[in-house]
């Protein structure tokens, strides 16, 4: 099993008083040593679902993605139970929010620029999900 160190961090308009960014951090557990950036994404997501009572996926997760992107999540998860499809649904959007440069991810401080990168988490102690945020 392995612990992946995971901290939110969002800049511009959620900024602290003191003017550092808002940060938030949590632990995933994962049973395979490497692992794409979209498989961290969507293990991240169900995690987070599984711990949400929230009926607003997007409140939830804090992420938002294109009307295109939304559709298409919508027709690929038509089939699942109500639960699943509202998990799916949100693991479209944070994908497709990563596509739409919402957010970026850090890897012990290098940027990781696509979803298909393997992440071997026996090298990499924390990654950053960094949140953009209009000032």
């Amino acid at each position: 099993m392995f612990q992946l160190s995971i901290t939110d961090e969002a800049f511009g308009a959620s900024v602290q008083r003191s003017g550092e960014p808002l940060k938030q951090r949590e632990t995933l557990k994962l049973s395979r040593r490497k692992l794409t950036l979209r498989d961290v994404i969507r293990l991240r997501v169900e995690d987070a679902m599984m711990n949400c009572h929230d009926a607003d996926t997007q409140a939830c997760l804090g992420v938002s993605a294109s009307q295109t992107s939304q559709a298409m999540a919508r027709q690929r998860s038509h089939w699942l139970l109500p639960e699943q499809r509202k998990t799916e649904l949100a693991v479209q959007k944070a994908i497709a929010a990563f596509e739409d440069h919402a957010y970026f991810v850090l890897a012990d401080y290098l940027p990781v620029a696509t979803l298909d990168h393997e992440l071997d988490l026996s090298a990499v102690e924390t990654l950053t999900f960094v949140r953009v945020t209009p000032i």
